[in-house]
């Protein structure tokens, strides 16, 4: 599978099932370890201005995730799960579950 990170954001409404976040956290993964690696670089390449209101974006997926707009990111379970959680309220307009999370989380471990 090759993900066009350009392209994220059309699929982003389908991050709602626990299957779904595995595009979601590869695309992460990819782009933190691509040098896409601040909450700033991310949200303004995921969402970029020309389709949404990144700065909004970015404001709330900040302050829900409780990640700083430019300290550089790790790719560790708790910052994406900050991530995908803060996100997929964004695009969604619902909380995902701790449970969904770990549940999709345990999808992507197993096909890595």
């Amino acid at each position: 599978l090759k993900l066009n990170l350009f392209s994220l954001s059309k699929i982003s409404s389908i991050c709602i099932f626990p299957s779904s976040f595995i595009v979601l956290l590869n695309a992460l993964n990819l782009y933190i370890n691509g040098g896409t690696n601040t909450l700033r670089k991310i949200i303004y390449k995921y969402a970029p201005p020309s389709e949404n209101d990144s700065s909004g974006y970015l404001n709330n997926v900040s302050k829900w995730a409780g990640i700083s707009l430019d300290t550089p990111l790790k790719t560790d379970k708790e910052t994406l799960k900050g991530l995908v959680v803060a996100m997929g309220r964004v695009e969604n307009g619902r909380t995902i579950s701790t449970e969904d999370f770990e549940e999709g989380y345990s999808l992507k471990t197993k096909k890595a």
